[in-house]
């Protein structure tokens, strides 16, 4: 008779089965996982403040050492001052800041500002800078790009009547209307709203002229449209010479008669 306790021994290749885990054990395994997860982020949060902390103690040490070194007076704004505007003294103080933080440009005081036009709108505690100011020398002042006693008045033009886009800031121009000349030898002052940059397509012309040729060129506008033609700039150079030699033969006749008289 086979003994029973053979019968009951596990075959010996096979691997003795394991006893499931419970429920609460599983749960214990979830919870720690989920710990040390939430324990990575923490440090890594905790890392990121660290470095951000470092990085702004640096970036305010850098402006702390801007605002400890040198300065320099500037000419400050007031008020907001829009473009067009002739400056005031009221609206100007001085103030001294850090060189850093220095504009190019900047004026040195109100004094000198005062009594210029602005050709660039200047913000409520602004700095006043040159480029911002009709001063002599700024491309971007129509008045001081205008001779002593002529004025600019601006002419409307087409791709036909503006020469298709061919007219440039300093040539010379004759103004027609229905056939007949209007203003003879003008000089381009701009195209468009720019006084030194080449543009291809433009849609009015600024000319310099005598007060007597705006008012003609304006009334004419009223009524008909102005066609303007280039003059070519060899004539206007052997013009130019011309006047300038009478001119001094003027002074030098003046000079003699001057003379003469005091003999």
């Amino acid at each position: 008779m086979p003994s029973l306790f053979k019968k009951n021994r596990a075959y010996e290749g096979q691997p003795a089965r394991q006893a499931p885990s419970s429920p609460a054990s599983a749960r214990s395994e979830r919870a720690v996982k989920t710990l040390s997860r939430l324990s990575s982020c923490l440090c890594a949060i905790a890392v990121g403040a660290v470095v951000f902390a470092v990085v702004t103690a640096s970036s305010a040490q850098t402006r702390l050492a801007a605002f400890e070194g040198s300065t320099k007076t500037v000419c400050m704004a007031n008020v907001a001052i829009p473009s067009g505007t002739l400056l005031e003294a009221e609206m100007l103080r001085t103030e001294e800041i850090p060189s850093a933080y220095v504009a190019e440009g900047a004026l040195p005081s109100p004094e000198s500002a005062t009594g210029q036009i602005t050709v660039a709108p200047i913000a409520s505690n602004g700095q006043v800078t040159a480029e911002s100011l009709a001063a002599e020398g700024n491309a971007s002042s129509l008045a001081n790009a205008l001779e002593p006693g002529l004025q600019a008045i601006s002419v409307a033009v087409d791709a036909e009547s503006g020469l298709a886009g061919l007219i440039r800031q300093g040539d010379r121009v004759d103004a027609l209307a229905e056939g007949n000349l209007v203003v003879e030898n003008a000089a381009v002052l701009a195209v468009d709203s720019s006084l030194d940059e080449a543009l291809h397509e433009y849609a009015t012309v600024t000319l310099q002229v005598a007060p007597e040729d705006a008012l003609a060129l304006q009334a004419v506008q009223e009524q008909a449209s102005v066609r303007l033609v280039m003059r070519a700039a060899a004539d206007n150079a052997q013009e130019d010479a011309e006047m300038a030699e009478g001119q001094a033969e003027g002074q030098t006749e003046g000079s003699q008669m001057l003379e003469g008289g005091t003999t």
